[in-house]
């Protein structure tokens, strides 16, 4: 019998999978302007180029129920949020607080909560057992 994907399940695959497009989309704008101008391109710009092909993958197939799907989904967020807080800190030094600095804390702490969301949610015993294979 096949086991049944829960509200949770869908609602996390295709966030991941909107969020990872339009971050696709917004990482090629990126690099085609940035070739047009004849700039370098650092290494974070292609992975970030990558991490987003693969979570939509990760994302269409967590909708199957792929056990791979969900782990994959797992380390790439564990990736991301130790990315984000890496590159964060030096950022927000140098903003002084006001209202500037509360937006952008703002669009900090929501990937962040996402990410870490996502990481607890898809290890939970209960979420486990829609994908195991019987």
């Amino acid at each position: 019998m096949q086991n049944q994907r829960s509200k949770g399940v869908t609602i996390f695959a295709w966030s991941i999978i909107a969020v990872s497009f339009l971050n696709l989309l917004s990482r090629l704008e990126f690099l085609f302007r940035s070739f047009s101008k004849g700039t370098q391109v650092s290494v974070s710009g292609y992975f970030y180029l990558v991490i987003s092909v693969i979570s939509i993958i990760a994302g269409i197939y967590l909708l199957k129920l792929k056990n791979w799907a969900r782990l994959v989904t797992i380390i790439i967020s564990i990736i991301v949020f130790v990315d984000i807080c890496i590159k964060v800190p030096p950022i927000v030094k140098n903003i002084a607080v006001g209202p500037a600095f509360f937006i952008l804390l703002l669009f900090i702490l929501i990937p962040l909560l996402f990410e870490a969301g996502v990481v607890y949610y898809f290890t939970r015993s209960k979420v486990l057992e829609q994908f195991s294979c019987k």
